[in-house]
């Protein structure tokens, strides 16, 4: 049986055509997307974006921060460039020896591949430069995780760098530098746009369109078809255990595999499927009620508040915003304290801050849990620390996420 693997081409031209100037998206200074962690997107660049930027006789550059965390951001993405420049070389090496010359000389490439990037070699603009010059067609950098950049000098110098190619190279009105960052802490990937000081200020920070049923359709067809037909799965059913895990398809996978391994004989699996996905979902909810212990009153109270949408015209550091965080965690509360929170609360990657200034949850999970939890009247931050059942022991609203959907999850009877 084959892997299973879901395209998304129409996506993938769209933002093409985007990156190219040609979309109602206008992404030719570079585009960012934006999702929560194991959602699809890394399998979406390499399945769908490479390939739709190949068909448009793109080449693509595709780099994963977060493959080698030991490894500073900027010598991973010289990296990157340098493979792609070495197998440009390769082939045009291949290709002189084919026709009878032992010898090939690279003018365009005269420089040390493995000091691109280094203050003793060529910088990453020239890399790209040369690259396009012999190619003669667009060159498509991808980062994956490019939030990590912001971890290191060296990571926001080779951004810079990137950005100053990008201006240098597409001058005129061209597009032969696409430029595609990607991250799944959209907090630290908003800083590269959002501040005045940062190399792409000004660029918008996209959020990734999650899958939906039309992903849960095809998989369930693919499922249905190595399998007895008293035991085959229901679309619906399929939908709404990828809800419960958070749109994340391995551990739909993960789900799929257990209701048919650990459930003998045609008892119907959709009871088993929704009743595994309940519980990984109440993993996932202790998970986080132990996360949400570990921070400090004052973090839980300002979550609780941006959580509840009670920002508005009242906001997060009034007088009334004060006094709930008062009466939440025993102690009175400052705009510097509830300020630290915030910078808490955005380096774990539970909020992000929007262009707006509005403060919003992460993952669409910490949002469910939290109004789930506040419904179910526990949540105390200080005194007595009570956290409410998890989400699994009743059924569920989703509130609005990363999709723009909204849908009841109900809990299937027992027996």
């Amino acid at each position: 049986m084959s892997n299973f693997v879901f395209h998304r081409n129409s996506l993938a031209g769209s933002m093409v055509d985007a990156l190219m100037g040609n979309g109602i998206l206008d992404a030719s200074s570079g585009l960012f997307l934006a999702a929560p962690r194991r959602t699809g997107k890394s399998t979406f660049l390499t399945e769908d974006l490479i390939p739709a930027l190949k068909a448009c006789d793109v080449l693509p550059i595709y780099v994963d921060l977060w493959e080698d965390r030991r490894v500073d951001p900027s010598v991973m993405i010289a990296g990157a460039i340098k493979k792609v420049i070495a197998g440009e070389i390769g082939l045009l090496s291949k290709a002189v020896r084919q026709i009878g010359i032992t010898k090939v000389s690279t003018p365009v490439f005269s420089f040390d591949l493995d000091k691109i990037g280094r203050e003793d070699g060529v910088t990453l603009k020239e890399a790209l430069e040369s690259l396009i010059q012999k190619r003669k067609k667009p060159v498509a950098l991808i980062v994956d995780e490019a939030q990590h950049a912001t971890t290191s000098d060296d990571g926001i110098n080779a951004m810079f760098a990137l950005k100053s190619a990008r201006d240098t190279i597409n001058s005129g009105g061209k597009h032969d530098l696409l430029l595609v960052f990607t991250g799944s802490h959209r907090d630290r990937l908003a800083k590269l746009v959002t501040n005045k000081d940062q190399p792409f200020f000004g660029a918008r920070v996209t959020d990734f369109k999650l899958l939906g049923r039309d992903y849960c359709e095809a998989y369930t067809q693919w499922i249905n078809k190595s399998i007895q037909p008293e035991s085959r799965l229901a679309v619906e059913d399929v939908y709404v255990a990828f809800d419960i895990v958070g749109r994340r398809p391995e551990m739909l996978k993960n789900v799929v595999a257990d209701a048919f391994l650990n459930y003998a004989g045609p008892l119907p699996k959709t009871k088993a499927l929704l009743e595994l996905a309940f519980e990984v979902e109440k993993n996932l909810s202790e998970e986080f009620s132990e996360s949400f212990l570990a921070l400090s009153p004052i973090q839980r109270a300002v979550l609780l508040r941006i959580s509840s949408n009670k920002q508005g015209d009242d906001g997060l550091f009034s007088s009334s915003a004060m006094g709930s965080y008062a009466a939440i965690t025993g102690s009175p509360a400052t705009p510097s304290s509830v300020q630290s929170a915030l910078r808490g609360l955005r380096d774990l990657n539970i909020v992000w801050k929007s262009a707006n200034g509005a403060y919003e949850t992460e993952d669409p999970f910490t949002e469910r849990w939290l109004k789930h939890s506040r419904t179910e009247g526990g949540l105390k931050t200080s005194g007595d620390q009570k956290i409410s059942p998890t989400p699994s022991d009743s059924d569920i609203e989703q509130q609005p996420g990363y999709g723009g959907e909204m849908f009841s999850i109900k809990k299937p009877p027992k027996g």
